[in-house]
């Protein structure tokens, strides 16, 4: 039988507990039984809404209430789900069509283009692509074909996030890792990307490296996408990236583990070493553990109900998840962070991370100052500068409420 995780915080345990029980892809019969117990409580319909919306959980909770508890949820609560549901589904489909003409665009001029999360993901994990919410379309290319792609989707009206000309493109293509492209109309975005997670990860991760021998469809078109245990590793470090900032996260890798038995642990935890992040992905493994108990290997079970650093950072994500207003929100909004930091498996992994946060230019280089391509070195120079400028701008302001705090 399920029960609430002790690192859970204490307020709204009912909600939380009813909507752990309600994000799962297929409840098993002693799940939905609780879900119809819980429902009975004097339960905070107007949290739960904005809990499953702001996590990205929306759709999977609101197919599960259909379903198991329709009669028992309040009407303008169903409502304004079925509304959210629809509009979500409307977009997935047209962002999936979408994604199946580029993919095709690109398979016409030779280029080799695997989908990852997004509508790929979705059909994965759940067989449908209504039942995610993602806002874009993740494409990754091999770094010899990305001048190419960026003219494609150019030329077919995707407007890249900032104007460089070819020689600037050629230098950003060795700096950077992805590009966003928007389509006003549509209000479509495109991320191409060549590298994944780039200066988040001491290992160069892109189609060189990465296995894509898993078949999937999208719409009935054949894609390939990333190998299984590929995909649960990528997942556990974009998420961590992202300091395991929406519930939906965690969900994604409880389902992968519950839906994919033939999944390789050795391959990944050698993986994993070879990559110095095992803690990212023992991180990845106790979060879906502790919530939702899907069948891990004994010994990694092991492990990971006794990382006492772990369960620190636990408590910390779960803070941010389940309690927009909390305090632990603080420190974990933004690239550089305490969270990233406690992530790193050794010192060494700390201090280079560090120092590829400080000097290693973004996108917001590129963007505020698009030098020649002869200058672009200067951008090592720019990003130390612009960060203490910003730093020291920060420390002047008036101190921000924690309701004001912005996601990194």
């Amino acid at each position: 039988m399920f029960s609430l995780s002790k690192f859970v915080p204490s307020k709204r345990a009912s909600e939380i507990e009813f909507l752990l029980c309600c994000v799962r892809g297929t409840p098993d019969p002693e799940t939905k039984l609780l879900i119809q117990q819980l429902v009975k409580k004097k339960l905070d319909w107007d949290y739960l809404l904005q809990t499953a919306l702001q996590n990205r959980v929306m759709p999977i909770f609101y197919k599960n209430l259909i379903e198991i508890c329709p009669q028992a949820v309040p009407q303008n609560i169903m409502c304004q789900l079925q509304k959210l549901f629809l509009g979500n589904a409307a977009r997935s489909y047209l962002f999936t069509n979408r994604l199946i003409k580029i993919l095709t665009v690109f398979e016409d001029n030779d280029i080799t283009a695997i989908p990852f999360k997004g509508p790929i993901l979705a059909e994965n994990i759940y067989g449908d692509i209504s039942l995610r919410q993602f806002d874009d379309l993740d494409i990754l290319v091999y770094p010899q074909d990305v001048s190419k792609a960026h003219k494609l989707l150019t030329n077919f009206g995707y407007r890249p996030q900032f104007n460089l000309n070819s020689g600037q493109v050629e230098a950003y293509i060795k700096k950077e890792y992805s590009f966003t492209y928007f389509m006003d109309k549509s209000r479509i975005v495109i991320e191409l990307h060549w590298k994944l997670l780039g200066r988040h990860s001491s290992f160069s991760l892109d189609l060189n490296t990465i296995h894509t021998n898993f078949s999937s469809t999208l719409n009935k078109k054949p894609v390939r996408s990333f190998s299984l245990e590929d995909l649960l590793l990528y997942q556990c470090l974009h998420s961590s990236k992202d300091t395991w900032n929406i519930l939906e996260n965690i969900c994604c890798i409880a389902e992968i583990i519950n839906l994919y038995k033939e999944i390789n642990w050795k391959v990944v935890e050698t993986r994993a070493r070879k990559m110095r992040c095992e803690r990212m992905l023992l991180l990845g493994l106790f979060l879906a553990f502790d919530l939702f108990e899907p069948a891990l290997p004994a010994h990694l079970i092991h492990q990971v109900e006794n990382d006492s650093v772990l369960q620190k950072i636990v408590r910390m994500i779960y803070g941010n998840i389940f309690d927009k207003n909390s305090e632990l929100k603080k420190p974990i909004g933004s690239d550089f962070s305490l969270l990233h930091m406690k992530m790193r498996d050794r010192f060494l992994e700390q201090v280079h991370y560090g120092l590829a946060i400080i000097f290693n230019p973004s996108r917001e280089e590129w963007r505020i100052c698009p030098l020649p391509a002869s200058l672009s070195f200067l951008y090592y120079i720019f990003r130390p500068i612009r960060l203490v400028t910003g730093f020291g701008r920060s420390l002047l302001k008036p101190k921000l409420s924690v309701s004001n705090f912005k996601r990194g």
